[in-house]
């Protein structure tokens, strides 16, 4: 079931666009390098993507208590002169995952070095607190596996310190969590989970399971209850990108998708802007503004090809006030008015939300003054008032796209839920074969056709509509 949002952000790849998209895989093959350093991150992809950036290369992330920083390289020494190590831990934003009694703590740091394809490093780690749960199906850590543990992540960051140097490489898939779980900031990375794409394109990242199965032919991740193993991660990351440099040294570029399609925002910046400034020949390109909940630059900034403006709102009274002031200014403005949809989450607290719910909790987006306990009737007349307000002030030759989500979710996010978890008959040697039976004991559990039907009726009963007012 796919985003509404995520859809009606996207366009057609222009004429233009297609032809410059040709000559630039050409441009880079004939000068490309055979070695790692081709695909490291820039300090734009790396603030785009949450990285713990060095403090030498950007402000904008600042270390905590207990980070550490690898220092700043000398100006004539190259990133990968000495080593690059690949990286997987046991960490939070992962469900391969321990749980302690204050949250989510490193259990294990494997470290693969990518010119031996050698473990250099593969230690557990002791938590600071006491562990409630092991989740061993997921991380693969035992009571056992710690028992008599004693390395703590102060230990791991000094080992760190010895194999680590300005000019190393670390190579990982969305290595940022690993970074984070180590609580380490360093300059030179690279990321499977970036330079390998998605099959639906950006912002969506693959999962390294299903990169290892397409491109290397091989299935990992399948150890059943024993779990993840984080060295068998890091080798498929090495092993990932050592496939994509010999490939596309042949031309073949392994892992990119050609797309008829792009982001908005990566398509509106080369349109052509209608301000008096421009049309008296500067020659500048459209301009957008998102106002939107919570911190919308996180999402949009991903998309954007060039900087849009972002206006946080923590109200629908907020967000009208957004629009109007940006009508005149941009050339495309998007808002959410997001108190109805909140509304079926308030009301189904106690039940899963579907797939696409606002990511912003609940209690960051309360509902607007005049909506009393009374719920849908007062949150559908704000809504229309508000938007009758917008409409009433929109320039000339505006127009006015209009569309809506909003649908009694419990049942419709239940039935993917259930698809998930249920895998049909048919497929049972399938499952067994990569890891992924239904229950504990192996045995799927059956799914009718009736469910698969529910669920077609449920995503066609939620197709979005639109008007456009000119």
């Amino acid at each position: 079931m796919k985003s509404v949002l995520n859809t009606s952000f996207k366009a057609p790849v222009s004429g233009e666009e297609k032809k410059r998209r040709l000559r630039e895989p050409i441009a880079a093959e004939c000068s490309a390098k055979k070695d790692p350093t081709q695909y490291l991150l820039t300090v734009e992809q790396m603030v785009e993507n949450d990285y713990p950036v060095p403090s030498y290369l950007s402000d904008v992330f600042s270390k905590p208590e207990g980070w550490i920083e690898t220092p700043k390289a000398n100006a004539d020494s190259k990133p990968g002169s000495q080593s690059v190590y690949a990286i997987d831990c046991e960490m939070a934003h992962k469900c391969s995952q321990c749980l302690t009694a204050d949250g989510k703590a490193l259990t294990r740091v494997c470290i693969v070095d990518y010119a031996t394809n050698r473990a250099v490093y593969n230690q557990f780690v002791k938590p600071p607190s006491p562990i409630t749960d092991y989740r061993t199906r997921f991380s693969g850590i035992t009571a056992q596996d710690l028992e008599s543990i004693t390395t703590s992540l102060a230990d791991v960051q000094a080992h760190l310190r010895t194999i680590i140097t300005p000019s190393t490489i670390l190579l990982g898939h969305s290595l940022e969590s690993d970074l984070r779980a180590l609580k380490l900031s360093h300059p030179w990375c690279i990321d499977t989970a970036l330079i390998f794409h998605h099959p639906d394109g950006r912002p969506l990242k693959p999962g390294l399971a299903w990169l290892t199965r397409k491109w290397l032919g091989r299935i990992i991740q399948n150890r059943g209850p024993s779990g993840h193993d984080p060295e068998e991660d890091a080798r498929a990351c090495v092993d990932l990108l050592k496939a994509k440099i010999k490939n596309n040294a042949l031309r073949q570029n392994i892992g990119e998708f050609r797309t008829d399609y792009e982001p908005i925002l990566a398509h509106i910046p080369r349109s052509h802007s209608h301000s008096p400034s421009c049309r008296a020949g500067l020659g500048c390109g459209a301009r957008a503004a998102i106002v939107d909940h919570g911190n919308p630059g996180a999402w949009y900034g991903t998309l954007a090809a060039a900087p849009a403006m972002i206006v946080a709102c923590t109200s629908g009274a907020e967000v009208v006030e957004g629009v109007l002031g940006a009508l005149y200014l941009y050339e495309f403005v998007f808002a959410r008015l997001m108190a109805l949809g909140m509304l079926w989450v308030i009301q189904n607290a106690n039940h899963d939300t579907a797939a696409d719910t606002p990511s912003v909790p609940p209690a960051a987006v309360p509902l607007d003054q005049n909506q009393n306990s009374n719920g849908l009737f007062s949150a559908v007349s704000n809504l229309n008032a508000q938007l009758a307000a917008l409409h009433a002030v929109l320039p000339p030759q505006t127009t006015f796209l209009l569309f809506s989500r909003h649908s009694y979710p419990r049942d419709m996010s239940a039935l993917p839920a259930q698809r998930a978890e249920h895998r049909p008959s048919r497929n049972q040697k399938h499952c067994a074969a990569i890891g992924t039976a239904g229950t504990d004991d192996s045995t799927p559990l059956r799914r009718s056709t009736a469910d698969d039907r529910a669920l077609e009726e449920a995503v066609r009963g939620r197709g979005w509509d639109y008007c456009s007012l000119v």
